[in-house]
């Protein structure tokens, strides 16, 4: 676990630390420690964490976890732990549209966190992330973009065709010049794989 990057956001520095000598006994030493949503905006881009254990609840009136965590996925692949002492439902179903990996509840109990922590981490779609997210609708064209939504959607090459007022070849086209931009072999279903598999970053 040494390679993996761990960022805590947590307002009370007694429990930072805490949650850092957590992740050393685990075997964890790429950590940063940021107290505040200044701090977490300038940090995460630079350091690009495969998991943010965040506090939901700072001392500031404008922002909370939850909203700087959507912020932040917006630009990078990571997963959250949620830490909150607050277990009400409605922080629960807002913190549901991050999709967290799950919840440590004040006060924490050090075995359960380890436990917690090192499960998160073994899980191979968190090992793979710690990086910038792609911008697909830079790296391809209007059309091409279009086209891998409705792939997205589950859409047919003719349902496709039939909806953009194209001909199916047209689409097929288009599908071959995405998969050569995406750096896929061009095997049937090798497309629709590749979109299944990122759906959320699309």
């Amino acid at each position: 676990m040494n390679n993996l990057r761990v960022l805590i956001l947590e307002d009370e520095m007694v429990i930072a630390r805490d949650l850092q000598n957590i992740l050393r006994k685990i075997g964890v030493t790429n950590i940063e420690i940021v107290n505040d949503s200044t701090e977490m905006v300038n940090m995460y881009p630079d350091f690009l964490p495969h998991l943010v254990l965040c506090d939901i609840n700072l001392e500031e009136d404008y922002e909370d976890g939850i909203t700087l965590c959507k912020q932040m996925l917006q630009n990078i692949k990571t997963h959250i732990i949620f830490i909150t002492a607050n277990a009400k439902d409605d922080y629960l179903f807002r913190a549901q549209g991050v999709k967290p990996l799950n919840y440590l509840l004040k006060p924490f109990d050090e075995e359960q966190v380890a436990t917690t922590i090192t499960l998160a981490l073994s899980k191979p779609e968190v090992q793979q992330g710690g990086c910038k997210k792609i911008n697909y609708s830079e790296l391809l064209t209007e059309g091409e973009y279009n086209i891998l939504q409705l792939i997205a959607d589950h859409k047919t090459t003719s349902e496709i065709a039939s909806q953009l007022f194209v001909s199916p070849k047209t689409v097929e086209n288009h599908r071959r010049n995405i998969s050569q931009k995406l750096g896929l072999e061009g095997k049937n279903n090798t497309l629709l794989t590749w979109v299944m598999e990122h759906k959320d970053d699309i």
